[in-house]
């Protein structure tokens, strides 16, 4: 990384713990290779040394801000951030054996008390968030702040209000976030807590929700968490309770008193279920998601053995439990079942469903009846669908669907008996209407067909 700027410099240093002095920076340009650079018009730096025991660093610029004071030790705090961090992630990066053969051959850290308290001010954020994390955006002059003091535990807190959160496609407004970690460094001691609150949310392509709360409890091997959210203006919510644990292999996720509650029905998750993943082998036991007949399951596994499945299944369900999370609504009642296997070498799908009575909006679509067959050694999932009404079949769709395919992703070809095109018109906006007896590929003009078109006149 380099910096280019002006400045006028006023310091005095053998290391960084004995940095005192001030500096003044015009026009400072930040740049890496493969990066955007990063212009900050003002900058002003001064280390504070003259109260005995204590320092005070501050930063100021167009775009943030920075304090840090207290009575600690620069490459003491340094190192000791360092390797919290990195013991936190042994969590994630390694199983229980080696966090354990990790700490054995670690000291814990001799006590040294001391602390520090940071504000961080992001007044202009997105230049900085573009250029480290471009997915991401958050309001401006939102203000960070914290402790870190190191008793005989090493302690971090953090606090943040942005008024507006964004992660991709997940907007979160006027947002809480609140995290306060103790560790014994060099010992596998720990326990954190962690809350997340947003008044209103934007979550990809669900409806709108709001009262989302997200508070968990890190102790030692076990996150016990809470995620509660409601559908805006309506009585549909969630609540999810379980914990998360660190297993010899990998990780574990079990859900306990979880339910949704959707236009009135409680849907519950089955207490039984058990999620794992130990490497690359993923597991589901009996996940459960059921309203009285109706019922959503998971089960099986993806591995690297060729043999195990994964399976997901529909029971009965009603498509209008739907309607809350998306802007057209569907009745009908569906059937079927999804299977993965071979997943991290030629991976393959075969599903089948049916849809009694569909209904797409306001349109009347009929009995769907569809079989579905994808192998990623040629790239393509083999088609079959049927379309039935008074048990004649009026739709016929087979072909192939290639992900890969570009603009010539279909490669489809519709048989239509004397249909009401109307059928159509959720995927082709009212483009199509009256009544038509066809044969068509899409994308391929040349092996078009037309057996018949006409409109029915009015009597």
């Amino acid at each position: 990384m380099g910096i280019a700027s002006e400045f006028e410099l006023d310091l005095l240093m053998n290391d960084i713990d004995d940095l005192e002095g001030k500096v003044n920076m015009n026009d400072i340009i930040m740049s890496k290779p493969g990066m955007a650079d990063l212009p900050i018009r003002l900058g002003s730096f001064h280390a504070d040394l003259s109260e005995k025991g204590k320092r005070k660093y501050h930063f100021n610029s167009d775009i943030v801000s920075a304090q840090l004071d207290g009575a600690f030790v620069p490459s003491k705090l340094i190192g000791d951030l360092q390797q919290f961090t990195k013991e936190i992630s042994l969590y994630f990066k390694q199983n229980q054996l080696e966090r354990l053969a990790y700490y054995a051959e670690s000291k814990p850290n001799a006590f040294q008390k001391y602390n520090a308290d940071f504000t961080l001010t992001l007044h202009e954020p997105q230049p900085i968030l573009n250029r480290w994390f471009p997915t991401m955006q958050m309001s401006k002059n939102t203000v960070l702040f914290g402790v870190v003091n190191s008793a005989r535990a090493f302690n971090v807190s953090l606090e943040a209000y942005p008024d507006t959160l964004v992660f991709g496609a997940y907007k979160f407004y006027q947002t809480i976030f609140s995290s306060q970690s103790s560790k014994f460094l060099g010992s596998p001691e720990l326990s954190s807590s962690l809350l997340f609150q947003s008044r209103k949310q934007k979550l990809n392509f669900l409806s709108p929700t709001e009262l989302l709360k997200v508070d968990a409890l890190w102790d030692q091997n076990r996150i016990n968490f809470n995620v509660d959210l409601k559908q805006q203006g309506e009585e549909n919510s969630a609540h999810l309770t379980g914990a998360w644990d660190f297993e010899n292999e990998g990780f574990g996720l079990k859900f306990k008193d979880s339910y949704f509650r959707i236009l009135g029905q409680d849907w519950a998750i089955d207490p039984r279920n058990q999620l794992s993943l130990m490497g690359r082998d993923w597991k589901a036991e009996n996940l459960y998601l059921s309203n009285q007949d109706q019922s959503i399951a998971m089960n099986g596994r993806l591995s690297k053995d060729s043999s195990a499945i994964l399976s997901l299944q529909a029971n009965n369900f009603q498509l209008s439990t739907l309607g809350p999370l998306f802007k057209v609504k569907s009745t009908g009642v569906l059937n079927g079942e999804l299977n993965l296997k071979n997943w991290y070498q030629n991976s393959e799908m075969d599903s089948w469903f049916k849809i009694d009575s569909l209904h797409f909006g306001k349109v009347y679509i009929g009995n769907v009846q569809a079989i579905g067959n994808f192998s990623s050694e040629v790239n393509a999932m083999d088609l079959n669908m049927n379309v039935t009404r008074m048990d004649s079949t009026v739709l016929t769709v087979t072909g192939l669907y290639k992900p890969s395919g570009g603009e010539q992703k279909l490669d489809l070809q519709a048989d239509l008996n004397r249909t009401d095109l109307k059928i159509l018109e959720p995927f082709t906006e009212g483009v199509f209407s009256g009544s038509t007896q066809r044969t068509h590929r899409p994308h391929t003009p040349t092996k078009r067909q037309d057996k018949e078109c006409r409109t029915p006149q009015k009597a």
